[in-house]
């Protein structure tokens, strides 16, 4: 099914896919460390979900919580979380609204909320609880959870961008143009095969031009400084391939990577011997 030049053709691509892909992905982590992008995300999401934009009220309370921000010591502009466990956010809630008002009852407390999308949302989940304060916290919990979905929905998508950037800033800066990686890999075969045959036959012209075309091309990397616009301009569409194939991550080409490696292996196999154990996935 597939021939020599083909699998090496696949090889070296998703080799350069991996390649890309791992510098990406640690560029990209780290820019979300530096610029601290969870920790952002998750605050805007906890704004968002107890409706406080500006930050005050719940919210603010609920980051000065020594369960929800150990590290804070009680302030809300320090240092903020990268992650709250569910359970630590409906105890902290639950705990900030109870110590608003002790005396009062649960739902009068909630009554009391002055935002009616919140008010809303928390009755609700204490008729669900039948006002039971343990259930009560499951349903904070369970509420947490499902908000904090779409909060990592929105964090992989800005990371993916930046991956993306990344990726496509690292393709341009060392050439890595998947097209002309296929290119090269294909014509491969045919120039040793050529330098064969005029060394074979004697014609040292033919050889010559050979080597210098086996010399000159390489798989990545600028062959030519500064490139014309045309050729630029070609150059494109394989960086953005690289760009997008990124996205996919390391760990895919990897596996990828290795399955082709395994496939080009057991071409070489002579015709009917037996794979030994452990050689089929």
């Amino acid at each position: 099914m597939f021939n020599t030049t083909m699998i090496d053709v696949i090889l070296g691509v998703v080799f350069v896919f991996l390649a890309i892909s791992l510098v990406a992905s640690a560029i990209t982590e780290a820019i979300s460390s530096m610029v601290k992008l969870r920790h952002a995300t998750l605050s805007q999401g906890i704004k968002a979900l107890l409706n406080h934009h500006d930050f005050q009220g719940l919210a603010r309370a609920l980051y000065g919580h020594a369960l929800v921000n150990p590290l804070s010591g009680g302030k809300t502009d320090g240092v903020k979380p990268a992650y709250i466990a569910s359970r630590d956010f409906a105890r902290a809630l639950y705990d900030i609204l109870r110590s608003s008002e002790p005396q009062k009852p649960l739902t009068e407390i909630v009554d009391d909320i002055k935002d009616d999308q919140l008010r809303q949302t928390l009755k609700l989940l204490l008729t669900s609880a039948r006002e039971d304060a343990a259930a009560f916290q499951v349903e904070l919990a369970t509420w947490f959870d499902s908000a904090m979905d779409r909060v990592g929905g929105i964090y992989k998508r800005r990371t993916q961008l930046i991956s993306f950037i990344v990726a496509l800033l690292a393709a341009m800066l060392l050439n890595a143009d998947a097209l002309h990686v296929s290119a090269v890999l294909w014509s491969r075969p045919a120039l040793t095969g050529a330098l064969d045959l005029s060394v074979h036959d004697g014609n040292a012209a033919m050889a010559a031009e050979a080597i210098r075309q086996l010399r000159e091309t390489s798989l990545i990397g600028w062959e030519k400084w500064p490139p014309d616009l045309p050729h630029l301009a070609g150059m494109v569409p394989g960086w953005m391939m690289v760009a997008i194939a990124s996205l996919f991550g390391a760990s895919f080409w990897f596996d990828v990577l290795q399955r082709v490696t395994w496939l080009k292996g057991a071409g070489k196999q002579q015709a009917g011997t037996a794979p030994t154990a452990g050689t089929a996935r």
